[in-house]
């Protein structure tokens, strides 16, 4: 009988069996190098797009922050000399300095996953007007009762106080040593605000407190800044004068007192030495300067507007004496967008005896869409009276009162003085 050796037997089969592994393992390592050498310039080219993707990524941000840097500046908005700005992995880090002579210096620097990219521009503001705030107000200081408020933001060289209810959607700010902003309800409503004097009293702020004491706010005080310096207002009297001596050389006088009652005409340029009255439905269009020597009466449903032929520019309404507008008073522009009309009153009432207790400008019922610059007296505005911008010394504004500031008013033009507007001198990427 013949032998069968089953441990020669199974020894074959083990080691026919590790030759396979052998075989399947050096298959696996050419395939998979053959794999790796096809998938490496994708690879590679994956991942030069992600990086070209976060590079592009941290530009854009950059741009978006010297946009944001440049529309702070324009509107008065807050801002720091550096701050940061964050959307979803990027974030660019925003360096503003001041270069003098109404220049500004703003870098921006990108960052998206380690990959930076800088971009810096230069603006400058040419002479002219600029109204960056909803309110300015002088050393007088700015008084709001209940309910009343500025969708806009405040600058004050002098306190700012509210009662229950006052509101500003924007930034609240006063200026000097002894700023002060008390009891203003709700400061930065519209989500973006921030308050900044040297004492805040019972203050409800959204963002930031900047202040050096305050009590019975909704936040302890920022102490990282200095007081706010003081600022002067958009005009001077040189402006003033200027547009007056304008006005003499081209106008037409009108002596003594002038009354449009229920009537449409237009006027301009005109000098009315006495008081113009201006009621019961008029409707006067604007084609030149006018300057009254005297007061200012319009109510009851008046339109006073500007010829067509400004088309983006506005016009002066220049007052010696104080001004009433009441009932229903509407200032239109050309019709052209960023065409206003600007009320200047060179008044000091109510200090002066000649003033019968009235402010240089006071506005009752449902007057608005005009410029208000009475930086010697005081406005006050009652019962929904409002408009897109107000300056003065004083300006108070009765229970529901409100000014509405209207973006672009920084690049406001009139007919008889230069523009004011930022341009950006350069925009490049470092």
């Amino acid at each position: 009988m013949k032998v069968i050796n089953m441990k020669f037997i199974y020894r074959q089969q083990l080691q026919k069996g590790q030759a396979m592994i052998v075989m399947m393992v050096m298959f696996l390592v050419i395939v998979t190098s053959v794999v790796v050498s096809a998938l490496a310039p994708t690879l590679r080219a994956v991942a030069t797009a992600r990086t070209l993707q976060e590079s592009k990524q941290s530009h854009l941000i950059a741009e978006a922050g010297i946009e944001d840097a440049i529309h702070r500046l324009k509107h008065g908005l807050d801002t720091n000399d550096t701050y940061t700005l964050s959307l979803g992995s990027s974030t660019t880090n925003i360096t503003i300095t001041n270069e003098g002579q109404n220049a500004y210096s703003v870098e921006s620097y990108g960052n998206d996953d380690e990959k930076e990219r800088r971009v810096r521009t230069t603006i400058v503001t040419a002479d002219g007007y600029s109204f960056s705030y909803g309110v300015q107000v002088g050393t007088g200081g700015f008084i709001l009762a209940g309910n009343a408020g500025v969708i806009g933001n405040v600058f004050s060289n002098g306190p700012i106080t509210g009662a229950n209810g006052s509101y500003v959607t924007g930034s609240a700010i006063s200026a000097g040593p002894s700023g002060l902003i008390d009891g203003v309800d709700d400061v930065g409503g519209e989500g973006v605000g921030d308050a900044y004097a040297h004492t805040i009293n019972g203050v409800t702020v959204v963002d930031n407190l900047y202040c050096q004491e305050g009590s019975s706010n909704n936040k302890s005080c920022d102490m990282s800044r200095a007081d706010p310096e003081t600022q002067p207002f958009p005009l001077d009297d040189d402006d003033i004068t200027g547009w007056q001596d304008q006005a003499g050389e081209t106008a037409t006088t009108i002596e003594g007192d002038y009354v449009i009652d229920n009537s449409v005409t237009s006027i301009g340029p005109t000098i009315i030495t006495g008081n113009l009255t201006i009621s019961n439905g008029a409707d006067v269009t604007l084609t030149g300067t006018l300057w009254v020597q005297g007061n200012i009466d319009a109510k009851n449903n008046v339109i006073i507007n500007l010829d067509p032929s400004y088309e983006g520019s506005g016009e002066v309404i220049l007052v010696d004496g104080y001004t009433e507008l009441s009932n229903n008073v509407d200032f239109q522009g050309s019709g052209t967008e960023g065409s206003y009309i600007m009320l200047v009153s060179t008044s000091t009432c109510p200090d002066d005896v000649s003033c019968d207790s009235n402010p240089a400008i006071g506005l009752d019922n449902n007057v608005g869409t005009v410029i208000m610059n009475a930086q010697n007296g005081t406005i006050y505005f009652q019962n929904n009276a409002g408009a897109v911008s107000a300056t003065a010394d004083i300006i108070e504004l009765s229970n529901n009162a409100t000014i509405i500031y209207e973006e672009g008013l920084v690049n406001v033009n009139f007919s008889t003085g230069p523009s004011g507007t930022f341009t950006v001198e350069t925009w490049r990427e470092l």
